[in-house]
């Protein structure tokens, strides 16, 4: 009757569809979608799957966080109900679990947009270094390209006191430090990023001219010109 309790108390746990397989030593991992398995060599790059609609990606993603966590994760998606989903995902699926020796607990989980939890949000806002000690971050593709992209990047779960430098915006320097998540997964291409201005065929001749091989090249100082009278 005790083990029949024991086994009615245990949390319910959503396996997920995809089962990433992490390689021996860790150099690489596969993922097995329905089509075939697509092996991602675990080295600092970046890499875009492309598997379509449905395939699988997000249940891949759920179940990379689910063996690396510890090691530091920023999720981006796009809309806030699908941060909200994942948050949720997590909440009930990944707290209490142990990794290497490390048990994942509520306050190393933070969801960042506009309608989050109010205090948590408040507590960003005050003490935004306190983020790089969270191990899963959840924010929308709006923030990471609008926001504080380093702080977002820095993960040091183990110091209590952490200092961010300003940045200055010199992303080659800042993605050699040695402190950095090592998963920063992007779910779905990105969809808010608009063109700043665009011209029609017609209109880019008023700022081209021909050239000797009767191609064109851009009139550079009408450029400029255009550009001093927007200031």
């Amino acid at each position: 009757m005790d083990l029949l309790k024991t086994i009615l108390c245990l949390p319910h746990r959503t396996p997920e569809r995809i089962n990433v397989t992490i390689h021996p030593g860790e150099n690489g991992f596969d993922i097995p979608f329905p089509f075939g398995t697509i092996v991602v060599p675990d080295t600092p790059d970046g890499y875009c799957i492309s598997s379509g609609c449905g395939s699988g990606k997000t249940e891949s993603i759920k179940s990379l966080i689910r063996q690396k966590w510890d090691q530091g994760i920023l999720y981006c998606v796009d809309t806030k109900n699908e941060c909200n989903r994942m948050y949720q995902w997590i909440v009930d699926n990944l707290i209490g679990e142990i990794l290497h020796g490390e048990t994942l607990k509520p306050n190393d989980v933070l969801m960042i947009h506009s309608d989050a939890d109010f205090e948590k949000m408040k507590e960003y806002k005050t003490h935004p270094e306190q983020i790089v000690r969270i191990r899963i971050l959840i924010i929308t593709h709006v923030r990471f390209f609008t926001d504080l992209i380093n702080y977002f990047l820095l993960y040091e779960p183990n110091n209590s006191n952490p200092v961010v430098s300003i940045f200055d915006g010199d992303f080659k320097k800042l993605m050699q430090q040695g402190n950095l998540r090592k998963y920063i997964l992007l779910d779905e291409t990105p969809l808010f990023l608009r063109p700043f201005i665009t011209f029609s065929k017609g209109l880019l001749g008023v700022f081209s001219e021909k050239n000797k091989k009767g191609g064109t090249h851009n009139k550079r100082l009408n450029i400029s010109r255009l550009h001093a009278t927007k200031k």
